[in-house]
């Protein structure tokens, strides 16, 4: 049986109190109310308000628990700093170290990363009421190039985030290695309760994943799980994100700094025949005559521990782009394989907003036509197909605000991001008269709207300064 679901939020910001926010719902027709203060942990304020309900805006109680939680947020997560958190607070009960393998020469992705989730790693402790943190730091290896040395000496002065690794080539071959070098560093912080280790071209959802930490056993490792290739019986985590306990990573880190993994890790080959084990372009190392994935290493370190491993399909690839894929929604943790900058923006504002964001346009001889809807009015607005297209973007993007005044800021971010997004894939591929490029949201065809926005049109009480906020998120529910 299918059947369509209709979960509707409404959201009051009052501005006369600084301290409080409230939070009207009406699920199923049922109206709740929410007053939260600053110190609350809207996560458990979203738990209990979605405990016992089946019905929910994306089939799970955690979706609607961080779309009430952000929703909470807003503000926050609308202001939230630029850069990676380097410590968490006191008063943090869930304390989460994250590992962020990069290459030298991968600054710019970095760069993405702080303009995008880690700001929500930032704002983390501000939605667990200080009962959660989240800290940030990337692992780069040293560059064979003396103007990337010079690069990544400057960026890692200038940000405080950067663990240079003095003694390791950054290489494919040395992924390992660095993965051995973060534990050990791990197992020298104090009072962390997980290891998180996330690749640089994943978008991580790092107060959804401490939400989620905070919650369960102190014996999971959470993970998307694959087969392995040399040992067929062992699952093993796939390396872009990775949540283990943190006592089992410090245990490892102590192992590593005893020298576990020395001489016998290797970065290059002994011979033809063990160069011939690496698959073309595969990140790990060659060890005992085989080659190994940096994944399915950490698989073999984590195994004897007798530890939960938990297959979370919240953590995911993007559609298209690997074998877990799924869409983007509020049950996502981690999306794996995103590869440019309008990406991870499209992520960051297309969830921070609640909204998501599908790209549908088409060509025709006057340019590219693209679908949008505000307050339920179709519009169709008209992009140049050519290099002048990110300038018609802004434009109309302004254009588009100034005529509907009660767009949130965001909004117009976020539509913005999109237009930009479908230009940068219409001047990739000129040849082509039409896109859907939907990035993991709700599936588009060539009637669906790219955006569909209802501004400040809803009869609330009269507050100065406040902001009113409506948003209806319909789902397929599938059972049998």
């Amino acid at each position: 049986v299918t059947m369509k679901v209709h979960f509707i939020l409404l959201l009051v910001r009052i501005a006369t109190s600084t301290a409080s926010k409230r939070l009207d719902l009406v699920i199923d027709g049922e109206r709740k109310e929410l007053i939260v203060s600053t110190g609350d942990d809207f996560w458990s304020v979203a738990e209990h308000v979605t405990r016992g309900r089946r019905v929910t805006a994306c089939n799970t109680s955690f979706c609607a628990q961080s779309l009430i939680a952000e929703l909470l947020g807003n503000e926050e997560l609308k202001v939230a700093p630029r850069g990676c958190p380097s410590s968490v607070p006191s008063s943090a009960t869930t304390r989460i170290f994250v590992a962020v393998p990069s290459a030298a020469n991968n600054g710019e992705r970095r760069a993405w990363i702080r303009e995008t989730w880690c700001r929500r790693a930032q704002v983390t402790p501000i939605l667990s009421g200080g009962r959660a943190g989240v800290h940030v730091a990337f692992f780069v290896g040293v560059a064979s190039s003396l103007e990337i040395r010079q690069t990544v000496q400057a960026e890692s002065a200038i940000q405080g985030d950067i663990i240079v690794l003095q003694d390791i080539v950054d290489a494919a071959t040395n992924v390992t290695t660095k993965l051995l070098r973060s534990l050990q560093y791990f197992a020298k912080l104090d009072n962390y309760t997980h290891y998180v280790r996330v690749e640089d071209d994943v978008y991580l959802f790092a107060d959804r994943l401490a939400a989620v930490a905070a919650r369960v056993s102190s014996h999971v490792v959470l993970a998307n799980l694959a087969d392995g290739m040399l040992l067929t019986k062992l699952k093993y985590p796939r390396g872009f994100c990775v949540m283990v306990p943190g006592f089992a990573a410090r245990a490892l880190g102590f192992a590593v700094e005893a020298g576990l993994g020395h001489n016998i890790i290797r970065s290059e080959p002994n011979s033809e025949s063990e160069l011939n084990l690496r698959p073309q372009g595969a990140k790990g190392s060659w060890l005992r005559g085989h080659w190994w994935c940096d994944d399915e290493f950490l698989g073999v370190l984590l195994y004897p521990w007798n530890l939960a491993f938990f297959h979370d399909f919240r953590l995911h690839d993007l559609p298209g782009r690997g074998p877990a894929a799924r869409p983007v929604s509020h049950s996502s943790i981690a999306v794996n394989a995103v590869q440019t900058l309008h990406e991870f923006l499209t992520i960051h504002y297309g969830n921070t907003s609640g909204l998501g964001v599908a790209h549908t346009w088409h060509r025709n001889k006057s340019g590219l036509i693209v679908p949008i809807a505000v307050d339920g009015i179709s519009l169709r607005l008209l992009l140049s197909a050519d290099d002048s297209c990110p300038l018609d973007a802004a434009t109309q993007t302004n254009e588009l605000c100034r005529q509907y005044p009660n767009m949130p800021n965001f909004e117009c971010e976020n539509v913005k991001t999109a237009l930009l997004a479908i230009c940068e894939d219409a001047l990739q591929d000129n040849a082509s008269s039409s896109g859907d490029w939907t990035l993991g949201f709700a599936p588009a065809s060539s009637s669906t709207p790219v955006v569909n926005i209802h501004s400040s049109s809803c009869d609330a009480p009269p507050q100065p300064s406040s902001s009113l906020l409506l948003l209806e998120l319909i789902s397929d529910v599938s059972s049998t």
